[in-house]
């Protein structure tokens, strides 16, 4: 094991709760092998931090981020998806966010709830940060 994957590995591992290190650990080495036996071109475009708090990522979080993302040669994106009931509402039914959404909103004659907007808006900044990346490479 070299330098670098002993750091990964000890990063990740300290951030197990907070990162899912196994995970991570896994899409990585996925990613590897998908590089190395098929797709020498692949690159890993950004970390998007996803099921934050408020708005707010403490510095631990975003120090071991920027660690994870340095040693996988990608970039941390400034947006955050924040933690949000109506993505565990549209996980426990077994449905993607959007379509959830939807749906409640015209079988419950429901208003789109300031929750459903908070996602809707991260996910658009997401893709605007996205596309702005895109447009300078």
């Amino acid at each position: 094991m070299d330098d670098k994957e002993t750091m990964f590995s000890h990063a990740a591992q300290a951030a197990a709760e907070t990162f899912a290190a196994s995970g991570i650990t896994q899409l990585y080495d996925t990613y590897r092998s998908v590089k190395k036996y098929t797709n020498p071109d692949l690159q890993i475009d950004g970390v998007l931090l996803t099921r934050t708090e408020r708005t707010r990522v403490t510095k631990t979080i975003q120090e071991m981020t920027e660690k994870i993302a340095d040693y996988m040669g990608a970039d941390v994106y400034r947006t955050t998806i924040r933690s949000n009931v109506i993505i565990k509402e549209a996980q426990a039914v077994q449905e993607n966010v959007f379509d959830y959404i939807e749906s409640k909103a015209q079988t419950k004659g429901e208003r789109v709830s300031e929750a459903s907007r908070n996602f809707v808006n991260d996910c658009l900044n997401f893709v605007k940060e996205f596309v702005e990346k895109e447009r300078e490479q």
